[in-house]
């Protein structure tokens, strides 16, 4: 990339401080990206270390590593990670300073620093600091199923007012070897996810250290979801497979379970316990409207099957039987298989 600018002046306008960093950098649209000139300059940062009032350009630059990221590394000192394609920068190493960061392309960058977690929008600049106010986890609900043609129904994400549709890509992929799934948010991902021959779903590891999201699930109505992820045995530290069944309902109450409880829970028998409390909102923005039970219809559910509406809590102390003296139907002990004995946790 190519740009011009009156270094001095913006970064003294900034509040940059004596031996403190600024990096111009910047993430281009892939949607404009073959509109650029062939001989465009392929320099990918620029560096400065301001010095007795001065910018002092250094010779550094992104270079990509064997991990598909990019590695820049200023003085032997500092050294950063960046996902190219999403913006996200993360300071690895150096002294927990201010960074002074401009952004010359056209996406958001999201950056890491030892201070904090920041946003700096496109064509802007900031001096990052502890006194910004820093990136807030957002919301997102993902929907899903056990049908293998339609895994994952929907995503959204709360944006603090109303629910957005993120974007869902999919990847090509081989007969035989599943299918793999992409939930976006710009260029971010947000959450990467497989599907396999016995219809279950894969939930992948977030590609960040500290994601910018915070994950909840939703089955859709009258479906039984089988999810897979991997989790840390703390004993030894193994990365072990935990395997949870999730339903749209519970005792005729649609539900939304929570990743991260799931991924901790050490046993399916408590997968109950993985639910989160933020239907209300859900509600109120009309977003599930066809598949959240109305109130008459849960009613009308209970009473079919003869079963007082209780809540989890008076649940926990009391065992509902129905007049055949059987379990009721949304016992987990009667549809969702226990792990094996040998199963770690």
């Amino acid at each position: 990339m190519t740009y011009n600018s009156y270094t001095e002046q913006e970064l003294s306008q900034l509040g940059i401080q004596e031996n403190e960093l600024a990096i111009y950098t910047g993430t281009t649209n892939p949607r404009s990206s073959n509109t650029l000139s062939p001989n465009t300059n392929s320099k990918n940062a620029y560096v400065y270390i301001w010095q007795n009032g001065q910018p002092r350009e250094l010779d550094a630059c992104f270079r990509p590593d064997r991990a598909g990221l990019d590695v820049l590394e200023v003085q032997g000192e500092y050294a950063f990670l960046r996902d190219k394609a999403s913006g996200y920068i993360r300071q690895i190493s150096g002294p927990p300073k201010p960074i002074a960061i401009v952004n010359i392309g056209s996406l958001p960058l999201r950056v890491d620093t030892l201070l904090g977690k920041f946003t700096v929008h496109a064509g802007t600049m900031l001096r990052l600091n502890e006194s910004l106010p820093q990136r807030e986890k957002k919301k997102v609900l993902l929907t899903v199923s056990s049908r293998f043609d339609q895994p994952l129904k929907s995503a959204d994400v709360w944006d603090g007012t109303s629910w957005r549709r993120l974007n869902i890509r999919e990847e090509p992929f081989a007969a035989g070897e599943g299918r793999c799934i992409f939930v976006l948010d710009g260029s971010a991902i947000v959450q990467s996810l497989k599907v396999n021959g016995k219809r279950e779903i894969f939930i992948m590891d977030s590609p960040e250290p500290n994601p910018d999201y915070e994950i909840y699930i939703f089955a859709e109505a009258g479906d039984w979801v089988t999810l897979r992820f991997n989790r840390t045995d703390y004993r030894d530290g193994r990365v072990v497979q935990r395997s949870r069944t999730i339903s749209h309902d519970r005792w005729g109450k649609a539900v939304i379970y929570d990743l991260q409880k799931l991924r901790e829970s050490l046993a399916q028998s408590l997968v109950g316990q993985c639910t989160a409390e933020i239907l209300e909102i859900l509600r109120l923005q009309g977003l599930t409207a066809e598949t959240l039970l109305p109130d008459e219809q849960i009613r009308e559910f209970a009473q079919q099957r003869k079963r007082p509406l209780i809540s989890d809590k008076l649940r926990e102390f009391l065992e509902i039987e129905d007049e055949s003296g059987e379990q009721p139907l949304t016992s987990e002990k009667a549809l969702i298989p226990e792990p094996p004995e040998n199963f770690p946790e």
